[in-house]
């Protein structure tokens, strides 16, 4: 029986919540471009979603760090 204990990269679940509030973004210009967001949400409701998804784009990604380059190895 192994015990291997999993480790979880504070950056790497941070930048899975900002991709997470990009997918969020993307949804709601989709929306705005077919002007389907008129069926479930009022001009401020909408515009404030879109605020709050780019806040959370911002915020997690200044929690996520900058993305550290991936290493190869030399063939």
């Amino acid at each position: 029986m192994s015990n291997k204990v999993e480790v979880w990269n504070p950056g790497e679940i941070a930048r899975r919540w900002r991709e997470l509030a990009e997918r969020r973004r993307a949804h709601f210009v989709e929306l705005y471009s077919s002007g389907r967001w008129r069926r479930y949400y009022t001009e401020q409701e909408f515009l404030t979603c879109v605020r709050n998804a780019t806040a959370d784009i911002e915020s997690w990604g200044a929690l996520a760090g900058p993305e550290l380059p991936v290493l190869r190895k030399a063939s």
